[in-house]
């Protein structure tokens, strides 16, 4: 949280920290990767310049994907939700088309490793999500269901 008013400053502000932090990188023999580095601003300012850092241009983005969650400006988790459920989704139908020539022990196992680990992984988003993206949720894992 940023005490600051203004979006110049905080964008000034973000600049000069950023600088601090790529040159103690350099002075203790660490690589940054300023090309990997993403940007987002927790504004209804849709208007923010974009940030200098280190000669690289970084414009504001909608969301960042910070291990493993997505993040988005408005912290409502839809699109980490969206894609939580691809992957479930794929993985269930990948599950299905082994069902025949797996134990239920295995299915089982394979199901709580690899698709319902999405879902239990950062949990609190489900706190924070609305109601159809806990319908999705619901959903998937009722559908996961078919295959066990």
């Amino acid at each position: 949280m940023c005490p600051w008013k203004n979006i110049n400053d905080i964008v000034s502000k973000f600049e000069s920290v950023s600088k601090v932090m790529f040159n103690w990188f350099s002075e203790n023999n660490l690589q940054a990767n300023p090309y990997k580095s993403q940007f987002i601003l927790f504004t209804n300012d849709l208007l923010c310049n974009a940030v200098n850092i280190d000669t690289i241009i970084l414009h504001p983005l909608g969301s960042v994907k910070l291990l493993g969650v997505h993040v988005d400006r408005e912290l409502n988790f839809n699109g980490h939700v969206t894609t939580i459920c691809k992957k479930a989704g794929r993985q269930l139908n990948t599950l299905g088309r082994l069902a025949n020539v797996l134990r239920v022990d295995d299915k089982n196992i394979l199901f709580e490793c690899f698709i319902l680990s999405h879902f239990n992984f950062f949990s609190t988003v489900w706190h924070c999500c609305s109601l159809a993206d806990i319908k999705k949720k619901k959903c998937s894992e009722a559908s996961s269901l078919l295959y066990l």
